[in-house]
């Protein structure tokens, strides 16, 4: 448990950290994927815990945070792990956390940590989170282009992290942007109303 924003919130393995730039790429993101601009999700990641018992960081692939990976001990861009207070103190703009509906079990904990332990240091797939845009060209390109996890974007890890534990059945976990993939499972029930921090 931890302090936000003087409360103390008790994030959970399988929570989802959504996070809502004020920078020009943010805007151009939402602008993508039917999402208000400075208010939509620019990019998302998950609550892991390490090793599957340890402390609980931020899993997420993403090519713009100025801090070290907690596991590879460097800034790396793609995936990567951090300490949830540093990521979320250091972040401008909004966070959101959307918290999971039922907690997850303790084989399906060590098992969201052993899908990210994997792809730890795969790089970053500009070119697929460009692709996920809600536009008749990403739709059709989604539709027709084996999904391919060599290189992930935020909302693609999240995806297939929650399908490789059983939660999420998507046929392809590039086709969700961050607000797609938000929108969706809250309607599904798997998430519950985000809270602001």
């Amino acid at each position: 448990m931890w302090n936000c924003r003087g409360r103390d919130v008790d994030v959970k393995p399988g929570d989802i950290l959504g996070f809502s730039s004020h920078s020009l790429m943010g805007l151009g993101i939402n602008l993508g994927t039917w999402g208000v601009p400075f208010w939509g999700l620019s990019h998302v990641g998950i609550v892991v815990r390490i090793g599957g018992d340890g402390p609980r960081v931020l899993a997420e692939s993403t090519m713009t945070c100025p801090l070290a990976c907690e596991i590879q001990g460097k800034v790396v861009q793609g995936v990567q792990v951090h300490r949830i207070a540093d990521r979320v103190r250091l972040y401008r703009g909004k966070v959101w956390r959307y918290p999971l509906a039922r907690a997850l079990c303790p084989i399906a904990e060590r098992q969201l940590w052993e899908f990210t332990e994997a792809y730890l240091g795969a790089s970053y797939d500009a070119i697929g989170a460009f692709r996920s845009r809600d536009t008749v060209l990403g739709i059709l390109e989604r539709h027709f282009r084996p999904e391919n996890l060599m290189a992930l974007f935020c909302s693609e890890f999240v995806a297939a992290g929650l399908r490789h534990i059983g939660l999420f059945p998507t046929d392809k976990a590039d086709r969700w942007n961050p607000n797609s993939l938000c929108r969706r499972l809250r309607r599904i029930g798997l998430y519950l109303k985000p809270e602001r921090w």
